[in-house]
């Protein structure tokens, strides 16, 4: 049975958002380390992109909707960010 998931935007943000929250830490994303720094540009895409200066960290798989709804679950727990709040 496959999963549903979320977007690579979502994930960003999902992830932007766990480095100022400890309620991240109830849902574990495996990622991986992308850390080759100073590599050229892809000469596929006319040598405009693919440069990287910078190591980072990305997640290895797919989120899942479980793992998206346990985060917001985390986040609401405490709604330091006045979530669903205007």
């Amino acid at each position: 049975m496959k999963f549903p998931t979320i977007s690579t935007l979502s994930l960003a943000v999902l992830a932007g958002v766990s480095l100022v929250t400890p309620a991240f830490a109830i849902v574990t994303i495996d990622s991986v380390l992308v850390g080759n720094i100073n590599n050229a540009n892809d000469a596929a895409t006319g040598s405009v992109y693919g440069a990287m200066t910078y190591a980072y960290q990305i997640a290895k798989n797919e989120t899942t909707i479980s793992q998206y709804a346990g985060f917001l679950n985390a986040v609401a727990a405490t709604n330091s960010f006045t979530l669903g709040k205007r």
